[in-house]
């Protein structure tokens, strides 16, 4: 009985090994985009250890948001090299496994400087350009621009409102996060019209609005960059927490160099519901307590892979590779489980039996 349960385990690792399948049991990885080295980087989301270059090449500049399609494929805002005014960038699409190009998703609709990426309740992309200070809206299929979706006017001192991160609210409105007055502003879902300043400008110290993020109890999330090179504002780096019905302040959930918290960007909440957060300078990424705000380790240190300025995360909804050398041991270990049951009496209907009754 023994030997049957040990041959049954080896027919299912073969199968994974050998039967035409390239890869493991899903495992995810964690996708970081690297702002000042032009590419998208991965890690092991568990250990942290640098998996390999997942995208680069010429088309890639200063890329920013991150989004998986529903296909499986990753959405990367290349931010482009152009002035804020001229604007170069594009939303390009590579292979959600392999991290080759695909295509470029969208350059059009008055494109100039995209950063953060959603897709809306109807399957239509949204893009926050930071270079015109509007919300765009492309067709999540084929990239065909729509429409201009909001448009977010300008701050007290005439600085156009420049958005970075892009949110659903617990009312479905959209929520989008503004770098030049610190500010997070509500627009209604649908329609795209201007409903509130949700978070004010610099409440509880929120200087550049960054990424935002829903915790487990539902309130917002706010990175708060500590330095803003347009308006040469400066002030502590932080993740802030904000009631998520009203935007009234809460508390500083994670304060100033905590962990080695600085300048604050990309936030991605875990399976198991702690908080990952990138720092833009110096460039890692820390795991924190979402409730506490307690520091749990820094999970990818600065130069791991190259990383210098990560600007955001996600996690992979797909298998990655194992690497050549544990492929082979599998293989070996298979290969050695199919010799030993060619030795089993009536192997013939041993096998038969098995196939029909287990694995799938």
């Amino acid at each position: 009985m023994q030997l049957l349960t040990f041959l049954k385990a080896g027919l299912t690792l073969a199968i994974f090994t050998i039967g035409g399948l390239q890869y493991l049991p899903a495992q995810a990885a964690l996708l970081v985009s690297d702002f000042y080295t032009n590419k998208v980087l991965e890690y092991n989301e568990k250990t942290g250890d640098f998996i390999r270059v997942f995208a680069s090449g010429s088309e890639l500049s200063n890329p920013t948001g991150l989004l998986f399609t529903p296909n499986g494929n990753l959405l990367v805002s290349s931010a482009g090299t152009g002035t804020l005014e001229s604007g170069l960038g594009k939303v390009l699409e590579y292979n959600g496994k392999t991290g080759e190009l695909v295509k470029a998703f969208t350059s059009n609709g008055e494109l100039k400087t995209p950063t953060g990426l959603l897709f809306a309740p109807n399957n239509d992309l949204l893009v926050a350009d930071f270079g015109s200070g509007t919300v765009l809206e492309y067709d999540g299929t084929t990239g065909a621009f729509k429409r201009t979706f909001s448009t977010l006017g300008n701050t007290p001192d005439g600085e156009l409102k420049r958005p970075v991160s892009l949110r659903y609210g617990l009312n479905g409105n959209l929520l989008v996060s503004i770098w030049t007055d610190g500010s997070v502003l509500e627009f209604d879902g649908q329609t795209g019209d201007f409903v509130r300043t949700f978070v004010s400008p610099g409440s509880g110290g929120l200087n550049v609005a960054e990424n935002l993020r829903f915790s487990p109890k539902g309130n917002l999330l706010v990175s708060s960059l500590g330095r803003s090179t347009l308006t040469e504002r400066e002030s502590l780096s932080s993740v802030i927490e904000y009631n998520g019905q009203t935007g009234e302040f809460i508390r500083t959930l994670i304060p100033d160099n905590t962990g080695g918290l600085k300048n604050p960007t990309g936030m991605y909440l875990t399976p198991n519901g702690t908080l990952l957060v990138a720092t833009f300078n110096p460039g890692s990424i820390l795991e924190y307590n979402v409730d506490t705000g307690e520091l749990i380790r820094t999970l990818v240190p600065n130069g791991s892979g190259g990383l210098t300025n990560p600007t955001e995360i996600v996690l992979s909804p797909t298998s990655v590779p194992e690497s050549s050398a544990v492929l082979g041991t599998l293989i070996l270990g298979a290969l050695g489980v199919i010799r030993i049951g060619t030795n089993v009496k009536n192997k013939q209907v041993f096998h038969k039996n098995l196939l029909e009754t287990d694995l799938y």
